[in-house]
């Protein structure tokens, strides 16, 4: 009896929140004068935005040069706006494990407009089309905000009416 009253308690204080995926990309493979670069997605109605993906740049070498070293970069951005870097992944020399990788982060709450755009993109000190990443399960999650604001109805002007003496 009493786990029947403890549950008639707590349960009505949980709350479930509505996950979504916004885009999904199974796999890409990014090169230098090639990114990804995701359609608008519109993310005006979710919180905890999530950008995610696994990532193979073992084909990325790790040697600096005067221009630097190979990598690649992941953000996003408000329509053709700026870009927001939100990480960069070095290539290494040789091949290791730490090529191989998965990325998960959340985004800011300015993040959540309706022209939002994700993109990765290599950076590589030669334009040979061997530096690349292939990048697998690309997705954008979040979580529908419980009470979106509505837009504010116009208020209607009101006038006195006119009394004549």
């Amino acid at each position: 009896m009493l786990v029947l009253v403890i549950s008639l308690i707590v349960f009505p204080f949980l709350k479930a929140e509505a996950s979504a995926v916004l885009m999904e990309l199974a796999e890409k493979r990014i090169q230098q004068d090639k990114p990804f670069v995701s359609e608008s997605i519109d993310s005006l109605l979710y919180t905890d935005l999530t950008f995610s993906f696994s990532y193979d740049a073992t084909t990325l070498d790790g040697f600096a040069t005067s221009t630097g070293q190979d990598s690649f970069s992941y953000g996003w951005q408000i329509g053709g706006g700026d870009k927001q870097i939100l990480g960069t992944v070095l290539g290494l020399s040789g091949s290791t494990t730490d090529e191989h990788g998965v990325v998960s982060v959340i985004l800011p709450e300015t993040a959540s407009v309706a022209d939002l755009v994700l993109f990765i993109e290599v950076s590589a000190n030669s334009t040979s089309t061997s530096d690349k990443v292939e990048v697998k399960n690309i997705s954008l999650s979040g979580n529908l905000k419980e009470n979106p604001e509505p837009e504010p109805e116009p208020t209607p002007e009101v006038s006195e009416p006119e009394y004549e003496s």
